[in-house]
């Protein structure tokens, strides 16, 4: 049995499924928001920061614009809490992200908590 914890979000939504549905075609305004607050919980509850920025990067490519505003902001928040992460890969995400027009302004911001908090 391993001793790694995993995570589920409080609104009880397994890791593995919240990957899955960040994906889906089947999210809903409702279960958006539901998801981007599993995000959130995600980051700030994880002691895996691997797999925190990992469902980031996932919600990074949702068709939904609130789970990618949300997925950009969590990985600020990632860089300023962990101080650990695969820099290039979230900087080159962020830098992408930046080109979307609905989560610009939170790609930036975290970009600056990126270059502050985990250098």
């Amino acid at each position: 049995m391993s001793s790694e914890r995993r995570w589920s979000a409080p609104e009880g939504i397994p890791l593995r499924e919240l990957l899955e549905a960040l994906h889906g075609a089947n999210l809903d305004g409702a279960k958006s928001g539901v998801m981007a607050k599993a995000l959130n919980s995600a980051v700030k509850s994880n002691e895996d920061w691997k797999q925190a920025q990992e469902v980031c990067l996932a919600a990074l490519a949702s068709p939904h614009a609130k789970i990618r505003c949300a997925a950009a902001e969590c990985l600020g928040e990632l860089a300023a809490l962990r101080k650990r992460m695969d820099l290039s890969v979230v900087r080159q995400a962020l830098v992408l992200a930046c080109e979307d027009a609905a989560v610009a302004d939170a790609a930036r911001a975290s970009l600056g908590h990126l270059d502050r908090d985990a250098s």
